[in-house]
């Protein structure tokens, strides 16, 4: 008796593999769902900002607030004193 050779031995691994699938699709009903390809969005990166200007900034941010604060409600004492200056 002659063996089989390892390409026969493939082959046979593969029908026996598609009978398994075959016998375990056979009491399922077909699916009726499917899903749409997978679309791979960019991911969003914010630019790496070093802490002491991140720091120094909002500081510039809040220097300037308050200066605009100051002047919000000064402006009448700054409006009497200009109109003194005008003729």
């Amino acid at each position: 008796t002659q063996l089989p050779t390892q390409t026969q031995m493939d082959e046979l691994l593969k029908a026996v593999k598609h009978l398994e699938q075959m016998s375990e699709q056979a009491g399922k009903q077909k699916e009726k769902r499917f899903s749409l390809p997978s679309i791979r969005l960019p991911r969003l990166s914010l630019p790496y900002i070093p802490w002491t200007s991140l720091l120094l900034g909002l500081a510039a941010l809040a220097l300037t607030g308050l200066v605009l604060w100051v002047v919000w409600f000064s402006l009448d004492t700054l409006w009497s004193a200009a109109r003194g200056l005008l003729p």
